[in-house]
């Protein structure tokens, strides 16, 4: 009896003993608990928002400026020609513009730098009537069509990013003057360079989308206008020419959509197999190619073109020149893609390049005994669009055309026996053209490719003249205007062979 006691009293013990252990560790258990269920609630902090990488996207905007006429020739003042002071007016011109626009930022830190392109509908639109001492005109300006090229450089706060732009920009610009009076009248449409620059405010209200609301101002190279006209001091009719120029102000909103930077390459790993013996080797996984990314590069050529000198009236009005003008050139290129959808790819480019591109001719003409044309260097921007399949050639292949505006800077010398009087005439020009062209590139590694292209460029008809000093002669003991002037057209197409790094 005593010991079935003592046994069940040993057992009561061990009870009250667990009883009493379970009541104490509970807490603790409960808290490990609670807290280990903190640890899995915790969210992960979210990953920094980065502004790098490709993006496109839509502005919309107006444009308000003005546009600025001068009469070189005195026209409208042909009482006395050798003023020195020629008449200018301006008047405003303003318009709807819009268009897309892409790019590429790279990121370090706070600052953001960049490269964007924008192309789409500008319209500087506006008309003035000036009245000179002798005769009134009506000038006017229109424009379509306009391409920037233009680099950022930016401060972000997070999502937020201020920043300044400037580059090039390029309008398809038409300009005229009239006279209401006798029906006179002269244009001249082109596409016009110049610059512009500005700045502007990006906020990403996600992780690909951002607003911007953005200024640039803009001022377009000098244009002339000639108007050929009968009504001269003596009744001898000459060419009076006006310059042309343009500036203003653009104030527009946007929406980008943002891909993202470019995957890096993933490091090497190392680890141990499923038995936990043998150590895994490193192992360089290759990221997919993409031809995303600014890259810089040189390129080689061979040029040849026609090109043709007429004797303006009021002289001979004959073809005195009309031959082809060949030879190489050789200069630079940069320039930026953006990959969309595996297979498209947009781009800028843009080059420069000396030439050797030339012709001498003796040309025999009864008042000419030689004229001389040389193309000294030539410069370009364009943007490019081309297709890359992911399938062939792992998507190293790119066939691209491309169009732009090209700038050919000439020089034009000829030598004149006029009446027995020996005249030297050498001027230089800027010629602007549309440039179209295409070509082929592949990237034999990650950061190099080589390509081979061809471009056209019809730099149209132009009138050159000589020092406006030469412009007045005396006939019968009146003042009259001489046209001591060439109309020429040159037309160029090149073939070239690239290479280019691309970063």
């Amino acid at each position: 009896m005593l010991a079935q006691n003592a046994l069940l009293d040993a057992f009561i013990m061990k009870k009250a003993l667990l009883f009493f252990a379970i009541f104490a560790l509970a807490p603790l258990v409960f808290a490990g608990q609670e807290q280990i269920s903190k640890e899995v609630r915790q969210e992960l902090p979210p990953n920094p928002f980065s502004w790098e990488g490709a993006y496109i996207g839509l502005n919309a905007g107006g444009a308000f400026g003005f546009s600025e006429a001068n009469d070189t020739r005195e026209y409208t003042n042909f009482t006395d020609v050798r003023d020195e002071h020629a008449d200018s007016w301006t008047y405003d011109a303003s318009g709807f513009t819009g268009g897309i626009q892409w790019g590429y930022n790279w990121q370090r830190g706070h600052l953001v730098y960049g490269l964007e392109t924008d192309v789409g509908y500008l319209n500087i639109d506006g008309d003035g009537f000036h009245k000179g001492d002798d005769i009134a005109v009506v000038s006017s300006t229109q424009s379509d069509f306009y391409w920037s090229t233009r680099g950022r450089l930016g401060w972000a706060f997070g999502r937020l990013l201020l920043y300044g732009t400037g580059g090039s920009i390029t309008v398809n610009y038409d300009a005229s003057i009239r006279n209401p009076a006798n029906g006179d009248h002269g244009s001249h449409e082109e596409l016009r360079p110049g610059w512009t620059g500005g700045g502007g405010i990006e906020y990403a209200f996600n992780d690909r989308w951002s607003l911007k609301a953005e200024y640039l101002y803009f001022e377009l190279e000098n244009g002339t206008i000639d108007i050929n006209s009968t009504r001269t001091v003596g009744g001898d009719g000459g060419v009076f020419q006006f310059d042309h120029q343009s500036h203003g102000h653009i104030a527009r909103l946007g929406i980008n959509y943002h891909f993202g930077a470019c995957a890096p390459q993933p490091e090497p790993t190392s680890g141990y197999d499923k038995s936990g013996k043998s150590v895994v080797q490193p192992v360089a996984l290759e990221p997919a190619f993409t031809w995303t990314g600014p890259y810089v590069g040189l390129n080689f050529g061979w040029g040849k073109g026609r090109l043709a000198w007429y004797d303006e009236p009021n002289e001979t009005n004959e073809a005195i020149v009309d031959h082809h003008q060949s030879g190489i050139f050789g200069g630079a290129q940069l320039g930026i893609n953006t990959q969309l959808w595996q297979w498209l790819v947009i781009g800028t480019e843009a080059k420069f390049s000396g030439t050797d591109i030339g012709q001498e001719t003796n040309t025999g003409h009864r008042e000419a005994h030689n004229a001389e044309t040389n193309i000294e260097w030539m410069a370009s921007t364009a943007l490019r669009v081309g297709v890359a399949c992911p399938h062939f050639l792992d998507g190293r292949f790119l066939v691209y055309g491309k169009g732009g505006m090209s700038d050919a800077h000439i020089n034009y010398r000829a030598d004149r026996d006029t009446g027995g009087i020996a005249r030297h005439f050498e001027t230089d020009e800027s010629r602007f053209a549309p440039l179209f062209g295409g070509g082929i590139e592949y990237a034999f590694s990650r950061h190099w490719t080589a390509r081979v292209e061809y471009d056209f460029a019809d730099y149209g008809w132009k009138i050159i003249r000589g020092n406006r000093s030469q412009d007045f002669r005396s006939v019968g003991g009146r003042l009259s205007v001489d046209s001591e002037q060439y109309q020429t057209r040159a037309r160029l197409h090149s073939v070239e062979a690239g290479v280019s790094y691309k970063f």
